[in-house]
């Protein structure tokens, strides 16, 4: 009976939390990991696609069916694997009728889709050279490839070139604002250009942040967050002007960065060694990790749905209100 009575107040508890609002929430709650882990290893990306969770790795791709409560793999479709007889599905992105992927491939990597009737993906042979990065905003999908920054026309099916030569290949995504349209637009040479989609100009307002390629582009408060190869940046005035964020200047300092996400309005940051938050004085990241293994957990990227997601080399996990 004690038993039955504590796990009621431990849910009591958690939904309690998530009514009190994001800040409780996040304050009294802790990783859960899913107790089927996916059929795939270095677990990429994470997407909700009409109410079903998918997952993308090494390994291809991967839909939870709930009635079976398994993993069942969906790589029916998907090009032959560059390395270990495995694909390799970096980029999950629902839009409209459509899920699309992005695939490391033997040679550029690969663009595909399916929809709800589709038993399989199809390529998408017109699609722009080389697809790094896709974006939905505003109702639209962008995607970011060697060739600059598209996006889908669903009148003609096809992907509409929007930006002039960035000079590299397009890594990273993200809206300016929210009060406009316009694009922040990372690259593989560490660039940061600002882009009107509609004008289709762009202007390149960081020439190089760090001379490495930017994994991630995250607007927050004044700011935009970037994370390149090893280092997380702070940059202002439409990141003209940024600065590595460093431990000795009073940041509570996580290792490696390798996503970034906003949930229930806080700015979150994947790393080598686990989550973060960053706090409301907009100067200390306050570890996340309560529910995580003793030991470092390596996550390789956060999704933020109704949910918060981190997908780690092998395990997903997910945010619950309460302890």
């Amino acid at each position: 009976m004690s038993l039955c009575i504590g796990s009621v107040v431990q849910e009591t508890i958690g939904q309690l939390a998530a009514l009190a609002g994001p800040a409780a929430c996040v304050a009294a709650g802790h990783w859960s990991k899913l107790k089927t882990n996916p059929p795939l290893i270095l677990l990429r990306t994470v997407a909700r696609w009409h109410g079903a969770l998918w997952v993308g790795g090494l390994g291809g791709a991967a839909q939870w069916q709930p009635a079976a409560q398994a993993w069942k793999k969906q790589n029916d479709g998907l090009l032959p694997p560059q390395w270990s007889n495995q694909p390799f599905v970096t980029t999950l992105v629902p839009h409209g009728d459509h899920l699309w992927l992005i695939q490391v491939s033997a040679g550029p990597n690969a663009l595909l889709r399916r929809s709800d009737n589709d038993l399989s993906w199809t390529g998408m042979p017109d699609a722009p050279t080389n697809a790094r990065t896709l974006l939905t905003s505003a109702g639209h999908c962008f995607l970011g490839s060697a060739e600059g920054v598209a996006q889908w026309d669903d009148a003609s099916d096809l992907w509409a070139p929007i930006s002039p030569p960035l000079e590299a290949t397009v890594t990273a995504l993200a809206p300016a604002d929210e009060s406009s349209d316009d694009l922040f637009v990372g690259t593989a040479a560490g660039a940061i250009w600002l882009l009107d989609p509609w004008a289709q100009v762009a202007w390149n307002v960081n020439a190089s942040v760090d001379g490495t390629a930017i994994r991630a582009l995250q607007p927050y408060g004044d700011y935009q967050y970037v994370a390149t190869a090893d280092t997380l940046h702070r940059c202002w005035n439409f990141a003209s002007s940024c600065e590595p964020i460093d431990p000795a200047a009073g940041f509570g300092f996580p290792e490696i960065p390798t996503a970034l996400a906003v949930w229930k309005g806080q700015l979150f940051l994947g790393a080598s060694d686990g989550v973060y938050r960053l706090d409301a004085d907009e100067e200390t990241w306050q570890p996340l990790q309560s529910g995580f293994p003793s030991h470092p957990v390596i996550v390789q990227t956060l999704t933020a749905t109704s949910r918060l997601y981190a997908a780690t080399e092998h395990s997903l996990w997910r945010w619950r209100c309460g302890k």
